[in-house]
């Protein structure tokens, strides 16, 4: 009986401190991760066609918020509020459906990002979420 109970104490003041142990190196692995910004900016670069950019340039000639969620596509420029695609002025909402299109095969079926004129038949597209 002795051999019996000296066995089990000697096998749970083994296991008890290895069980710790992994314990805090998950717990360390699991904080590492929450206190790492994540890296969740993605760019792409796509080919469009030039009368696409120049559309895009005459809307504006800054950077672009493009917003694809539940299958509608907004847009905000300058420091106007977001707006749906449809509303652009001019031949804009050609221009950013091109955009988007050519976005969503990169990204998927809900995206933002910032898009910039690269060239004359470029943009780059940098995915926020």
């Amino acid at each position: 009986m002795t051999g019996n109970l000296t066995l089990l104490l000697v096998l749970v003041g083994v296991s008890v401190p290895v069980l710790l142990a992994f314990a805090w190196l998950a717990a360390t692995h699991v904080k590492r991760r929450i206190d790492t910004p994540p890296g969740t900016i993605v760019s792409h670069t796509v080919r469009v066609s030039a009368a696409c950019v120049h559309r895009l340039r005459e809307l504006s000639d800054q950077p672009l918020l493009l917003k694809l969620e539940d299958g509608v596509l907004r847009y905000q420029a300058d420091d106007r509020p977001m707006a749906p695609v449809a509303v652009a002025p001019g031949l804009a909402p050609v221009a950013l459906r091109e955009v988007g299109v050519a976005l969503s095969g990169k990204f998927g079926e809900s995206w933002v990002a910032v898009v910039r004129l690269a060239s004359p038949e470029t943009v780059v597209a940098d995915r926020l979420s």
